[in-house]
């Protein structure tokens, strides 16, 4: 579930204001793993028609704190567990919400294939592991400044 981004004011006036929730699914296999990633977000204020902005899962696992949040979460290969600011080896770089001409997000961001990654809820995140379980969910605006964050869990009725 998503919430305002740590130190984001969603009450100025003018703010961005998203609500809704991510999914992630497991769609590869133990020796290929990749995950399916979507949302349902939802215009709470200040979302003009015809934009977009990005929607990443990121390396840190938590919401609460900015600085902790990190940068988007991936790997190259499988063996090295590598973060490059290249945008052409970053599988997130093309995953993005949009709205329509009347301003609500349309359509919902639909499930997104992101390779070398895997989901297992019953897992707590570890340093060098890609399993997404316990790691936050970002969403940014047409410039990319982040404006709301969730952390993924099995539990999506846990507030973050």
């Amino acid at each position: 579930i998503f919430g305002p981004y740590p130190g984001y004011d969603a009450t100025a006036n003018g703010a961005l204001v998203v609500a809704g929730v991510a999914t992630v699914a497991n769609t590869g296999t133990f020796n290929d793993p990749s995950i399916s990633f979507g949302a349902s977000l939802l215009n709470g204020g200040g979302f003009s028609s015809g934009t977009s902005g990005g929607i990443h899962i990121h390396t840190g696992t938590t919401c609460s704190d900015a600085d902790a949040v990190g940068g988007h979460m991936y790997q190259l290969d499988y063996e090295s567990i590598t973060i490059s600011e290249d945008p052409n080896n970053d599988p997130w770089s093309n995953v993005m919400w949009e709205t329509d001409s009347n301003g609500c997000f349309n359509p919902q961001l639909d499930m997104q294939e992101i390779p070398l990654q895997y989901y297992d809820g019953n897992s707590a995140p570890t340093d060098g592991d890609y399993n997404v379980n316990g790691h936050a969910a970002v969403v940014h605006d047409s410039s990319g400044n982040r404006i709301a964050c969730g952390v993924i869990n099995k539990d999506p009725w846990n507030n973050v």
